[in-house]
C-alpha cells in the first residue's frame, strides 16, 4: 500500500508543473492526483468548473496526519469494489461488513441493512485510532514488568553465581560434599529461574505483539487509502494480550563457609541457606 512519503519520494524526481512541464511544483490536487505549479495552481487548475470542491495541498504539507486524512477522505468517495473491479463503492452493507457498489446492491443485497460509506469509515478509523491509544498505554506496563523481570533474573543469576564459586572454592577439598552442595543449590535456583525465564519470555511476547500491531496500525493510519481502514478494522477482533503478570519473589540465598575440624562436614565446609527477609522496627526508647 503507497503512503505519502513513497509520493514526496515521487514527486521529489518530478520536478516540474504537470500543466506548464516547466516550473517547480508547489501544490498537489488531492482529487486529481496532480502537481503544480504557483501560477497553474492559480490561473488554470482553480478555475477548471469540477475543480471547485478538489482538496489542493501544498507539497511540504502531505506528509502530515491531516493531509492524509484528506487524502483518504478523497479516497473513499472512489473506493473500487472487490466484486465489481469496475464499478465504485456507493454504500456500506452491515450484514456482509463490507462496502458494496450498485452492482451489489442489484445482485443480491436487496433485503440487508445499509448505512452511508464515511459514516462507517469514521466509526472504524475512531476504533483503529482508539485501539491504538489503548496499545500505546499498554506497552509501558509490559515494558515496566520486563524491566522488572530481567532486573530480577540477573540478581538471582549474580547471587546464584556468587554462590556457586565459593562453594566451588572448596570442592577441591571436599569433592563429595562440595557436589552435594552444588547439587543442592541447582535444585533450589533452577525452577525458580526457570519460572522467570518463562514469565520474562512471555511478557516479552505480549510486548512484540503489541508493538507490531501499533506499527500495522501506524502504516494504516498513515496511508492515503481508505480500503486499509476497512481490512485492519475487521483485523482488530483478535483479544488484546492479557496483562496479568504473575508474581515472582527472589528468597535470598548465601553460603556460609565452615571451618576445618572434627565437626559434623556442613560444620566445616559450610551449606547454602535462606536469607532471612527483615524489617526495620522503630523504637522509642524513653
Amino acid at each position: 500500500m503507497a503512503s505519502f512519503s513513497n509520493f514526496i519520494q515521487k514527486a521529489q524526481t518530478i520536478s516540474v508543473c504537470h500543466f506548464c512541464e516547466k516550473s517547480s511544483i508547489k501544490w498537489k490536487c488531492i482529487n486529481c492526483n496532480l502537481l503544480l505549479c504557483q501560477l497553474c495552481n492559480r490561473r488554470i487548475h482553480s478555475k477548471i468548473a469540477l475543480s471547485k470542491e478538489h482538496y489542493v495541498t501544498n507539497l511540504e504539507d502531505c506528509g502530515n496526519r491531516g493531509a492524509v486524512e484528506t487524502s483518504r477522505k478523497v479516497d473513499l468517495n472512489k473506493l473500487p469494489c472487490t466484486i465489481h473491479s469496475d464499478q465504485k463503492c456507493v454504500l456500506f452493507c452491515k450484514d456482509c461488513d463490507r462496502p458494496v457498489c450498485s452492482d451489489c446492491l442489484i445482485e443480491g443485497h436487496q433485503r440487508h441493512k445499509y448505512c452511508k460509506l464515511d459514516q462507517i469509515y469514521d466509526k472504524k478509523l475512531k476504533i483503529i485510532q482508539d485501539t491504538k491509544d489503548r496499545i500505546e498505554s499498554d506497552i509501558p506496563h509490559f515494558k515496566e514488568k520486563e524491566e522488572y523481570l530481567q532486573k530480577l533474573l540477573s540478581e538471582g543469576t549474580i547471587q546464584y553465581t556468587e554462590n556457586k564459586d565459593k562453594i566451588a572454592e572448596f570442592k577441591d577439598n571436599i569433592i563429595k560434599y562440595a557436589d552435594g552442595l552444588l547439587s543442592d543449590l541447582d535444585k533450589q535456583w533452577k525452577p525458580t529461574e526457570d519460572l522467570i525465564t518463562k514469565e520474562l519470555l512471555s511478557v516479552r511476547q505480549r510486548k512484540d505483539e503489541l508493538e507490531e500491531k501499533k506499527s500495522q496500525l501506524d502504516q494504516t493510519l498513515r496511508s492515503p487509502f481508505a480500503s486499509g481502514i476497512f481490512v485492519t478494522s475487521s483485523s482488530l477482533v483478535r483479544p488484546m494480550p492479557d496483562k496479568t503478570v504473575r508474581h515472582i519473589e527472589l528468597k535470598g540465598r548465601k553460603f556460609l563457609p565452615g571451618k576445618l575440624s572434627n565437626q559434623p562436614i556442613q560444620d566445616y565446609f559450610g551449606m547454602v541457606y535462606d536469607v532471612p527477609d527483615f524489617q526495620l522496627v522503630k523504637l522509642n526508647l524513653v
